[in-house]
């Protein structure tokens, strides 16, 4: 697991058993100044991604998890405007075309994963999209009307398989579901959800099902 994100470890504590068939690894490099460098970052993850395929079947690796997609999106950004336009990474890019710059590196990672034989995962956090909107007093305010996932535009058409994590409550209980949005090898699937997880606040019972069932009958398991 690739965990871009920096929040694996706690659900490998408690809900793995810290594993130690599950191997964690945390790209980010800081430099002598205390701040991320960002493209040895990134250098670090294609290495981690070019380690991995390279030990595939000596290892009998079955899954490779790339943890924040958002979060390596934003790594790519960062190093193009470094090293390809150099200007400071906060600065705003003035051309258009400069950011399929941005683009190769995120999909280079991506594609090399994909290519791997193995059960492969990419996971991205929403994002909220803004409108400017009337308020009561007459004036206007930028509010949240919609979300959607956080990746690079292309990246939905390179997937076999879209599943959208929800949260709902139901009966007092807090109630984790998976609905599968896409999938391409097996399309009687698409939009059956799953039931990842139970949460009850009154008891503080908590029941974990993870996505064994949508495996299962994609005849993974």
């Amino acid at each position: 697991m690739i965990d871009v994100d920096g929040s694996c470890e706690p659900l490998h504590w408690q809900y793995y058993n810290n594993d130690p068939n599950i191997i964690i690894l945390d790209p980010y490099v800081i430099g002598e100044d205390g701040k991320i460098d960002y493209a040895q970052t990134y250098a670090r993850i294609l290495a981690f991604i070019k380690y991995i395929r390279s030990r595939e079947t000596k290892e009998k690796i079955k899954a490779v998890i790339l943890d924040g997609v958002d979060s390596l999106l934003k790594i790519c950004e960062y190093v193009m405007k470094i090293e390809d336009l150099k200007i400071d990474p906060t600065a705003r890019v003035s051309n258009s075309w400069d950011w399929e710059r941005r683009n190769v590196k995120f999909r280079l990672a991506v594609m090399l994963l994909k290519r791997m034989r193995c059960h492969r995962f990419y996971t991205t956090h929403m994002k909220p999209e803004y409108k400017w909107l009337p308020t009561v007093d007459g004036k206007r305010e930028l509010q949240v009307v919609d979300e959607k996932p956080d990746w690079e535009r292309s990246f939905p058409g390179l997937m076999f398989q879209k599943i959208h994590m929800l949260k709902e409550e139901q009966d007092g209980k807090v109630i984790l579901k998976a609905k599968v949005e896409k999938c391409k090898t097996h399309l009687h699937l698409e939009g059956k959800e799953y039931v990842v997880a139970e949460i009850d606040p009154q008891s503080g019972d908590a029941k974990w099902n993870g996505l064994w069932e949508f495996f299962k009958d994609m005849g993974a398991v």
